[in-house]
């Protein structure tokens, strides 16, 4: 038999990484011919990041060692099968994968240790190569694939066979039976499938590339699929559907991963990328998840509030009226909302920017935003050179972003390509844009001055996004200050960014060897220096001429529903009737403030005591969710 070997090597957590869904379903594909399962044995997955060399000590005489390459894993793969070439020079090493450029000779020219690739979905075309191994069959009869013939590249006509309906699961076969028996100490997350395919055409992704006719597993394959994550006690189940709730048998697939929750405790989570349109088949879904406590929050992704921008990456979102309405419905639930924002889009200005951000404050968006910078994918439209050069697209490659890893010494480093700069954004504005969403993730979602914000719109008709911009300026021109030397800290991050010597995350050493996005790391350090922060910030905040005492009852509030390790309760006396007034603020409804006087008593036991645990459950694991606030105020007015 024929020694096979794979590797798909997926970004290591603290004790965690997920299982290489990709490799396992493209092998069960051609394990699941008898012909092939005679003539191969699958010796090893790779999966848990190592050595080069680590790797290459335990290869057996191998026939064929096939790569699944993502950003976070080519540069690795790369230096694998170098040496797997050096050392088992008769060994035919295949690359395959998203961060593959499509239909371009370039790669197998540049990289000559790889000898076939794959192009697309792998599934047939890896079959293919293996019967070519074997003598059965020729390269040039498979579609989907490059390889070499006398010292020119020969790119084969694209692979169109793409059903799925008949595609064994890895699961089922057991293929990942022995990775778990191997790292028993390894928490490893799953990925569940449904269906291949995205209608939408955005310009910022391949999804769209990879055949955009949705096509659907067969339920009882996926159902058989939740049930081995249930009993192989898989904690974390990640859905890699474009647009899972665009089909109404979604929501019975979500019964049955309710059902063997409570039947086997397991999986305790369940993320998916929800359908871009949010019909009434998501709110549904969102609803029984969240009873289940299976959420992990509905995704209302705007990517951009630009109209022009929208155009020039083929995306059209949702009338702002509809967000609205839908927020109110969602919380009206208990139903924990995010919303998504790409940073560095084409025909996006600065002012533009923190505008739609700004719209989305106001339409009720108050609690989790995530934002992230535009980075250039490999097979999509906006890699290609046409578009760049239309739009200004300016890039810088950096360390690749990779939110919450164990921090720790690699000398394989994986890259990303970062937008720095684009027809409307300069690289200076869009180090400020950058700034700008660090301030309003760490002070309005996460909290630090979202009170106050509230207020000054409410009351004194001043825009969400003026607001932010006016802390920006505040921090640029108060550098003395513990803010202001903050913030010029995270200004010289983005800067290094530019200059292709930074990174998107960095380690707070006080709280453990993570690495955090800028704004966790942000809202961490001005969290540990609470006091100094807040003293700082009434210089900031008299300059909205809130009242006195008004002014005085906000900031106590302000800073005493801020959770601290340690701290599992709060109590605080106020002339103001304001935890009435802010619950009502945030459900989208404005009422009078009442001067009467009351004292509030916040409590949660659960707060951890230290600082590495609360920065861990209350900001990683609980932002989304607002753990690292007091909710359920208790009131007692004075009058009572």
């Amino acid at each position: 038999m024929k020694n096979l070997y794979m590797m798909q090597t997926g970004i290591m957590y603290p004790n965690g990484t997920y299982l290489p869904y990709a490799a396992g379903a493209i092998a069960a594909f051609s394990l699941n011919d008898p012909v092939i399962a005679k003539e191969y044995l699958l010796k090893k997955i790779f999966c848990i990041r190592e050595a080069p060399e680590a790797v290459v000590r335990v290869l057996e005489a191998p026939a064929v060692f096939a790569f699944s390459c993502y950003v976070w894993n080519t540069q690795l793969n790369k230096a694998v099968a170098s040496l797997v070439k050096r050392t088992y020079p008769e060994c035919v090493v295949v690359f395959g994968g998203h961060n593959i450029p499509e239909n371009d000779p370039s790669f197998l020219r540049e990289n000559p240790f790889v000898d076939i690739v794959i192009y697309g979905e792998g599934e047939r075309p890896f079959k293919g190569v293996l019967e070519a191994v074997s003598g059965s069959c020729s390269l040039g009869s498979i579609n989907g694939i490059a390889y070499r013939e006398n010292g020119d590249v020969v790119i084969t006509p694209p692979n169109t066979e793409n059903d799925v309906s008949e595609l064994p699961s890895p699961y089922a076969m057991g293929l990942f039976d022995q990775i778990l028996a191997d790292y028993p100490e390894t928490h490893f997350s799953a990925i569940l499938e449904t269906n291949r395919g995205c209608p939408y055409q955005c310009a910022f992704c391949d999804w769209c590339e990879q055949k955009s006719k949705i096509r659907t597993f067969p339920e009882e394959r996926i159902k058989e699929d939740v049930l081995w994550m249930a009993r192989h006690e898989i904690e974390f189940c990640y859905c890699a559907d474009a647009n899972f709730g665009i089909l109404q048998r979604d929501e019975t697939i979500v019964d049955f991963l309710i059902r063997c929750k409570e039947e086997y405790g397991y999986s305790k989570k369940f993320r998916v990328n929800f359908a871009k349109r949010n019909n009434e088949t998501v709110f549904n879904i969102t609803e029984k998840l969240e009873a289940s406590r299976l959420n992990k929050g509905a995704t209302i992704s705007f990517q951009s509030m630009t109209p022009e921008t929208l155009k020039s990456i083929g995306r059209e979102n949702m009338p702002i009226s509809h967000f609205t309405e839908l927020m109110e419905r969602y919380r009206a639930a208990g139903i924990p909302t995010y919303t998504e924002i790409i940073l560095g889009l084409p025909n996006e200005s600065y002012d533009d920017f923190c505008r739609g951000i700004g719209r989305l404050l106001a339409a009720g968006q108050h609690t989790t935003l995530f934002i992230y910078n535009c980075e250039i994918i490999v097979n999509s439209l906006m890699a290609t050179p046409g578009y760049a050069a239309r739009y200004g697209i300016g890039t810088a490659e950096t360390t690749l972003y990779v939110r919450h890893n164990a921090s720790r010494s690699d000398p394989i480093e994986e890259r990303s390509t970062s937008v720095v700069c684009t027809n409307k954004m300069n690289v200076d504005d869009w180090v400020r844009a950058n700034l700008f969403s660090v301030l309003v993730q760490s002070c309005h979602s996460m909290g630090l001055l979202r009170f106050f914000a509230l207020y000054c719109f409410s009351e004194l008709g001043v825009a969400y996004d003026d607001f932010y911009k006016a802390l920006q300026q505040f921090a640029d021109t108060r550098r003395e200050t513990f803010f202001g030397r903050t913030y010029a800290d995270f200004k010289a991050r983005f800067y290094g960014i530019v200059g292709g010597s930074g990174g998107w995350s960095c380690v707070v050493p006080e709280v453990g060897n993570v690495s955090w996005p800028y704004e966790e790391a942000f809202y961490i350090r001005l969290l540990l220096k609470k006091e100094t922060f807040f003293e700082e910030m009434s210089d900031f905040l008299c300059r909205f001429s809130v009242a006195p005492d008004v002014f005085a009852d906000i900031l106590s509030y302000q800073k005493a529903v801020i959770k601290f390790p340690g701290r599992t309760e709060a109590e605080f006396f106020l002339s103001y009737d304001l935890a009435p007034y802010f619950s009502e603020l945030l459900l989208g409804k404005k009422t009078a403030l009442k001067k009467r006087s009351c004292r509030i008593v916040a409590e949660d036991e659960s707060v951890p005591a230290s600082l590495e645990a609360f920065a861990r459950e209350c900001i990683w694991f609980g932002r989304s969710v607002q753990k690292n606030l007091f909710a359920d105020l208790k009131v007692v007015y004075g009058d009572a």
